[in-house]
């Protein structure tokens, strides 16, 4: 009898490998697919998006890196793991927390459990929380491993408000947090735009989203309003939309407070590679902002994008589909809650 046809959907190939997904036993199962047509699976594992060219792979509650030949290069022995950022990681050993490098290299030993950190422009805001899992410490590393505080400890209800995104150092400055309110230092821990926001994002092409007393717009690099409409909330810029929150729907204008997007969402995700996910009806969908790809809203939880596919959840069943409209849903309910991986 004649195997029933398998079906894929595959992502961008990216230096001789794509990644991939089929349906196994029910399931979503992400591999790796390769020039030749030749697919690596990875039975028991769970693996995470790249970046720096290494993806989080996990199995038995243990963590380490793949490359995109589908080779363990850093192995699997922590118990965390964050995805690259620029040359670094942080991971969570036996002994403790560290940053480490691409080789797998342990650079600089750190108290605590991270629970974020980000490397750009050479430096990393370094996030930790304390053993009673009740305070946020913050402090900033240089590429030579020199730290400096850049806030004082705060509560983790505070931290909260922090998406991962926000926490990259963009035109030399990086957002911390002081006495419940916000500001922007450098990569020194200096204080350069004061500590008085209710909510900031990070810098992205010399503007920043903040909110203050109940008020939301746009800062620049310098701390002076760049646009100040009548919003009540503002989440970031990017490819010129602002995008803002009016009369309780999100929507985006442009610098001279043009509406080019209609107030209409209910919530604006995390940009990612062109794509922004949006919350409409209390589903999630994609707009694309630099090409011609939609994505409707027919998932339960905010879809993932990376390298030409995104990741969604339908009735509480993983799904997946390409820029081609190749599509797998999942048979089952699977839990996907688990840090850094789809």
């Amino acid at each position: 009898m004649k195997a029933e046809h398998e079906i894929f959907v595959k992502g961008y190939c990216i230096k001789g490998s794509s990644v991939v997904y089929r349906k196994h036993n029910g399931f979503l199962q992400k591999g790796l697919c390769f020039a030749d047509g030749i697919k690596k699976w990875f039975p028991g594992a769970g693996i995470g998006n790249f970046h720096d060219n290494l993806a989080v792979i996990s199995m038995k509650k243990k963590y380490g890196y793949i490359d995109r030949n589908g080779e363990i290069v850093i192995p699997i022995k922590y118990m965390y793991g964050s995805d690259f950022s620029n040359g670094l990681a942080s991971v969570i050993g036996e002994n403790g927390s560290c940053i480490i490098n691409i080789k797998g290299k342990e650079l600089l030993e750190l108290s605590g459990a991270v629970i974020t950190f980000t490397y750009n422009e050479s430096c990393a805001k370094i996030s930790i929380l304390d053993s009673e899992f009740a305070n946020v410490t913050e402090f900033i590393i240089d590429e030579n491993g020199a730290d400096h505080d850049c806030t004082e400890s705060c509560p983790i209800e505070l931290f909260k408000e922090s998406v991962y995104d926000n926490d990259l150092f963009s035109c030399g400055l990086v957002r911390a947090v002081k006495d419940g309110k916000f500001g922007f230092v450098n990569q020194k821990g200096e204080e350069i735009i004061p500590f008085k926001y209710d909510k900031v994002s990070r810098f992205h092409r010399d503007f920043a989203a903040v909110k203050l007393n109940g008020k939301a717009g746009f800062i620049d690099i310098k701390g002076e309003p760049y646009l100040s409409g009548d919003y009540e909330d503002a989440a970031y810029t990017r490819e010129g939309y602002f995008f803002v929150k009016k009369n309780g729907c999100w929507g985006a204008v442009d610098y001279q407070d043009k509406e080019l997007i209609e107030f209409k969402f209910d919530e604006i995700g995390t940009y990612q590679e062109g794509i922004i996910p949006f919350r409409i009806g209390g589903l999630w969908g994609i707009m694309d902002l630099i090409g011609s790809f939609s994505f409707e809203p027919i998932s339960d939880i905010q879809p993932n994008y990376s390298e030409g596919v995104i990741n969604y959840m339908i009735n509480g069943k993983q799904g997946v589909v390409n820029r081609n409209g190749d599509a797998l849903e999942a048979d089952f309910i699977e839990n996907l809650s688990k840090p850094e991986l789809n």
